[in-house]
C-alpha cells in the first residue's frame, strides 16, 4: 500500500473533538488532583465543589468555542482519563462526570448558547451530585433508608424546637442550595469564557 494511500485512510480529528480533548484534560486534571485532595481530607460537599469546577469550565468553554456537542464530548474525555486515575473509586464519579457533561450539553441545548443556558447548565450539573448519591443509597440499603432519613429529620426537628420541618422540606433546602451553588458557577464560567475571547480578540487585533 503507497504512503499516499495511508494516509488517505486516516481521517483528521474533528475541530470539535480537539477542543473537547483539551476542556476534557483540563477537567481532568482538575478532577484528579482536587478530587482526590478533598476527599483524602474528607471535606464536607467535595461532590458540590468538584461539579462547580466542571460546570466553570464547560461554561467559559462553551463560550469560548460556541459549538454542539462539545460538553458531552469533553466529559467523555474527562471521564476516560479519571479511569486511569490511581484513586481507589472511580465509577461513582466517572458517572457523574458523565452525567453532568450531558446535564450541560442538554441546557444548552435548550436554552440556546447564552447566559441561561449557563445558569441552567450550572443548576442541573450541581444538582446531579446531589440526586447521584441518594440514588446510590436507594440502591443500596433499599427503602429502609426512607425509613431512616423520615426518623432522623422527625429527631433533628423535636431536637431543634422545629416541629413543622419535614424531610421534603431538608431535600429542598439542600437542592435548592446546590441550585444557588451551581448558577453561580455556571454564570462565572460564562463571564470568563467571555473575557478570555475579548483578550484573545484583543491579542490578535494587536
Amino acid at each position: 500500500m503507497s504512503e499516499s494511500s495511508i494516509t488517505a485512510s486516516f481521517k483528521p480529528i474533528s475541530s470539535n473533538w480537539r477542543k473537547a480533548a483539551v476542556l476534557g484534560s483540563v477537567w481532568a486534571a482538575f478532577e484528579i488532583l482536587w478530587g482526590g485532595f478533598l476527599h483524602s481530607l474528607k471535606i464536607p460537599f467535595a461532590g458540590m465543589i468538584l461539579a462547580s469546577g466542571g460546570v466553570l469550565l464547560l461554561a467559559a468553554g462553551r463560550r469560548l468555542w460556541p459549538e454542539k456537542g462539545l460538553a458531552w464530548r469533553a466529559a467523555l474525555v474527562c471521564t476516560l482519563l479519571k479511569s486511569i486515575s490511581p484513586s481507589a473509586v472511580i465509577l461513582g464519579p466517572m458517572v457523574g462526570i458523565l452525567m453532568e457533561g450531558l446535564l450541560v450539553e442538554v441546557a444548552f441545548r435548550i436554552m440556546g448558547g447564552n447566559r441561561m443556558g449557563a445558569a441552567l447548565a450550572g443548576a442541573l450539573a450541581v444538582c446531579w451530585t446531589l440526586a447521584q448519591k441518594i440514588l446510590g443509597l436507594f440502591l443500596l440499603y433499599g427503602l429502609n433508608l426512607a425509613v431512616l432519613y423520615v426518623e432522623f429529620c422527625r429527631y433533628a426537628a423535636r431536637t431543634l424546637g422545629l416541629e413543622s420541618l419535614t424531610g421534603i422540606d431538608l431535600l429542598a433546602a439542600a437542592f435548592a442550595i446546590q441550585s444557588v451553588v451551581g448558577v453561580t458557577a455556571g454564570l462565572a464560567g460564562w463571564r470568563l469564557g467571555g473575557e478570555s475571547f475579548a483578550a484573545g480578540h484583543r491579542s490578535f487585533s494587536a
